[in-house]
């Protein structure tokens, strides 16, 4: 199995949080606008950040925690040690780093290990390693992959899921599925089963089908699409106004802006509810 030779922005924050934990996108990109850092580009437009940049990141983050130096001056350093001048400063952080011997800042590129998943735990069933489950553009943007669509038939048959669990779904908002000619399910568009969806889609059938082994039914779910609908309305009215021009650049950071968006808060809500269950289950752990 092969493994990308770089992170995505949203991977790196993830991974350098645990050493620096008020790091975020926005502080990322604030260190390219300065100068600080050039990552490269995919053909789609993502940063891709190599060792090397990861590297520079948390040397850039370490020298403003432990040597109190601003942006302007670390850039100076910078620029200074790529000449070959090592300022005290550096040479106190270098020695450390090689008196460490790791590089915990990469470590999840050089792990052939498929459910390391940089600290996530287990991978999700749809995702066939780590670094897909954790990509920006595969688990956060929302640019989705149309091309990639799943037939209710095929579920079916291969995963034992009824069809009318298709319809319960779509019934309170979870699901819509297309029909392959029509476009819609409904009157006339044919059997649920010649139906499609789309591969985020089939991954809440999954896990609504995975819920009812603790008597969760889909009636249940109806909040969920609920409060994506609420959630997605406040957060067009801070996002729209900033990246109303559809310039490359606007969309690009839209697109950024929205992943950070889905990251956090899926952090903020998982936690919320951790707590929630652990004070009405307390008497019984």
């Amino acid at each position: 199995m092969t493994f990308r030779d770089y992170l995505t922005i949203g991977e790196v924050v993830q991974k350098l949080q645990v050493k620096f934990d008020d790091l975020s996108v926005s502080k990322l990109r604030f260190l390219e606008d300065e100068g600080l850092i050039t990552p490269e580009r995919t053909q789609g437009g993502y940063r891709k950040y190599s060792r090397e940049e990861i590297k520079r990141v948390e040397l850039i983050l370490r020298l403003q925690r432990e040597k109190f130096l601003p942006l302007a001056v670390i850039k100076v350093k910078l620029e200074e040690f790529e000449r070959g001048l090592v300022s005290p400063e550096l040479a106190d952080l270098l020695q450390q780093e090689a008196d460490k011997g790791t590089e915990d800042a990469v470590s999840a590129l050089n792990t052939s290990d498929a459910s390391d998943g940089a600290g996530s735990g287990a991978i999700p069933e749809g995702y066939s390693n780590a670094h897909d489950y954790l990509s920006d553009e595969k688990r956060y943007s929302l640019k989705q992959d149309t091309t990639a669509v799943v037939s209710i038939g095929e579920m079916v048959r291969d995963e034992k899921i009824p069809e009318q669990f298709f319809a319960e779904l779509r019934r309170y908002g979870i699901v819509e599925p297309s029909s392959p000619k029509t476009g819609i399910v409904g009157a006339g568009s044919g059997p649920v089963s010649s139906a499609r969806l789309t591969a985020a889609e089939a991954a809440c059938v999954r896990a609504a089908w995975n819920l009812r082994s603790v008597g969760i039914e889909p009636r249940h779910l109806r909040m969920y699409a609920t409060f994506a609908d609420k959630e997605a309305l406040i957060y067009e009215q801070f996002l729209r106004p900033t990246y109303r021009h559809k310039t490359p650049r606007s969309k690009e950071m839209l697109a950024e802006a929205a992943a950070d968006i889905v990251r956090q808060t899926e952090l903020l809500k998982r936690q919320l509810l951790q707590q929630e269950l652990r004070n009405k289950l307390g008497d019984l752990l």
